[in-house]
């Protein structure tokens, strides 16, 4: 195994350009967990919440732009 990781393409294909890495205490994943939806990852329920926060402030700013996460 290379220094520092796994091997290079050695996981699961790349889904999405960026990647955002958060650091979330116990406490945290605790409430990310109260809320995950039957079949859903603790990324989706993120993803779906920073999503919700981005469009959010857009509107607020009057940005008319579409964002995907």
């Amino acid at each position: 195994m290379p220094r520092g990781g796994a091997r290079s393409k050695s996981g699961p294909e790349r889904q999405y350009e960026n990647r955002i890495m958060l650091k979330l205490t116990t406490q945290m994943l605790d409430g990310i967990d109260s809320i995950v939806r039957e079949g859903e990852t603790r990324s989706e329920v993120m993803r779906r919440a920073l999503e919700r926060e981005v469009k959010r402030c857009l509107s607020k700013a009057g940005a008319k732009a579409s964002v995907t996460l």
